[in-house]
């Protein structure tokens, strides 16, 4: 697998993961939620990092922990952003 085939199957992992994570929090909860902005640029930065390295190493599990990263994050901003509009 190429490190792009990687990062695809580093979208479904981190989507299982953040699934599993808010499933164990509590509804009334919203702790993932309260980051700054700046958490998730540096989680993005870092994921991109990680990716660039690992397709330069030709590292395929390093590809998996960028990507995960990356997708997490992507889970935690989309509702962040959407609550503060709603709210607005």
């Amino acid at each position: 697998m190429n490190t792009l085939e990687i990062v695809l199957v580093a979208f479904v992992v981190g989507s299982l993961y953040y699934y599993m994570m808010e499933s164990s929090i509590p509804l009334d909860s919203n702790c993932s939620f309260i980051s700054s902005v700046w958490t998730d640029v540096l989680a993005f930065v870092a994921g991109a990092i990680i990716i660039y390295r690992a397709h330069t190493h030709n590292d395929k599990y390093l590809a998996m922990v960028g990507g995960t990263i990356i997708t997490e994050h992507i889970w935690q901003v989309l509702p962040k952003y959407t609550m503060n509009k709603i709210m607005k």
